[in-house]
């Protein structure tokens, strides 16, 4: 049974400066100090779920986020003894430019060349149900509950893609749903 390699979370925001970029991985992290007063119905309010969400699923994972064609990345990675060290330190790392891997942003559904976000999750040992056929679903649901209102009202597009590695390393895409 093929078991998940990688997710991407891909959308067609608006993207993120390099600032944001830099701290979107911390926990506790917003663009303002009072975010969550001013709009109780924000989402991201308190800074605390890209990092959790991800941490508690994977050892490995990567924002790409982009505007005006210019390309943020940042990660997390427990194996990496730079980052680790970083994280013992209480610091960041740098924020560089690289651009999005095609293999990525040929299988977004909604890609945008000038703005857009991809969370890369990789070496998604925490990750249940392992089969992409059980997760898809669930994501379906889930993501049509929280973002309902923006799928209604068209300001928001989701795509959930299932693709395989084959043995010589190119990506097949499997299906679209959502």
């Amino acid at each position: 049974k093929p078991q998940i390699d990688q997710i991407a979370v891909c959308d067609n925001g608006e993207g993120m400066d390099k600032e944001t970029v830099e701290k979107c991985l911390a926990f506790g992290a917003s663009l303002s100090d009072n975010a969550h007063i001013k709009n109780r119905k924000r989402m991201g309010a308190f800074g605390v779920g890209l990092p959790q969400a991800s941490q508690s699923q994977c050892k490995r994972f990567e924002v790409f986020s982009w505007q005006n064609k210019t390309t943020y990345h940042n990660y997390f990675d427990y194996e990496c003894e730079k980052f680790l060290q970083a994280y013992d330190d209480n610091t960041f790392l740098d924020v560089k430019e690289k651009e999005l891997p095609n293999e990525i942003s040929n299988l977004m559904e909604y890609y945008n060349e000038d703005h857009g976000t991809v969370i890369l999750w990789s070496n998604c040992d925490e990750v249940k149900p392992k089969g992409a056929q059980y997760l898809q679903p669930h994501c379906e649901k889930l993501l049509g509950r929280i973002y309902r209102y923006k799928i209604e009202d068209g300001s928001c597009n989701i795509s959930f893609t299932i693709a395989r590695k084959n043995e010589d390393g190119t990506i097949v895409k499997q299906g679209n749903s959502i």
